[in-house]
Order: C-alpha cells, then sequence, then structure tokens
C-alpha cells in the first residue's frame, strides 16, 4: 500500500509540473491546471510521513525532486531534438 501511495505522490507531482503551465478559468477566478492535483501532494506526503516517519518521507520528497528534474531535463532535450518533416507545432 505505501509503495503505491509513493508512486502516486510522485506522478501528482510530474502531473502537476507539466499542466502548471496551462491557465484555467474557474468561475472568474484564472488559476494554472495544476492547483487541483498540486493539493492532493500535501495529503499524500502526510500519508506517508505517518507510516514511514518523517526521515523516510523527506526521502521520498527527494525522489520525487529527483524525478522533476530528469522530466526538466529530458524535457530540453526533446524540445532540442529537430522536428519531423510533417511536425509544425
Amino acid at each position: 500500500m505505501i509503495i503505491l501511495l509513493i508512486g502516486i505522490y510522485i506522478a501528482c507531482e510530474l502531473i502537476a509540473n507539466v499542466t502548471a503551465s496551462k491557465p484555467v478559468a474557474v468561475g472568474d477566478i484564472v488559476v494554472p491546471a495544476a492547483v487541483f492535483i498540486y493539493a492532493l501532494t500535501f495529503t499524500l506526503i502526510d500519508l506517508i510521513n505517518e507510516r514511514l516517519g518523517k526521515q523516510r518521507a523527506r526521502q521520498v520528497i527527494y525522489a520525487a525532486f529527483a524525478a522533476n528534474f530528469l522530466l526538466a531535463i529530458y524535457c530540453q532535450f526533446a524540445i532540442a531534438l529537430p522536428p519531423a518533416p510533417f511536425y509544425h507545432g
């Protein structure tokens, strides 16, 4: 169960970073699309902290940071690659 919580936490962090650049309208308020899933990360890390303790929860946060860093580096690599001839986006 705890491995599932850790996986969901890291996935939510990655999803939040990918979707943070899209503004969405919620009624009269404009917020980043990531705001909805990012709020879930606080509950997940609290559950992980309750189950594994403070030190292990920090390790999970560091793992999520490393995953985000790898995502950022790979996105920059993908952007630098030449596009396919038919791609115009």
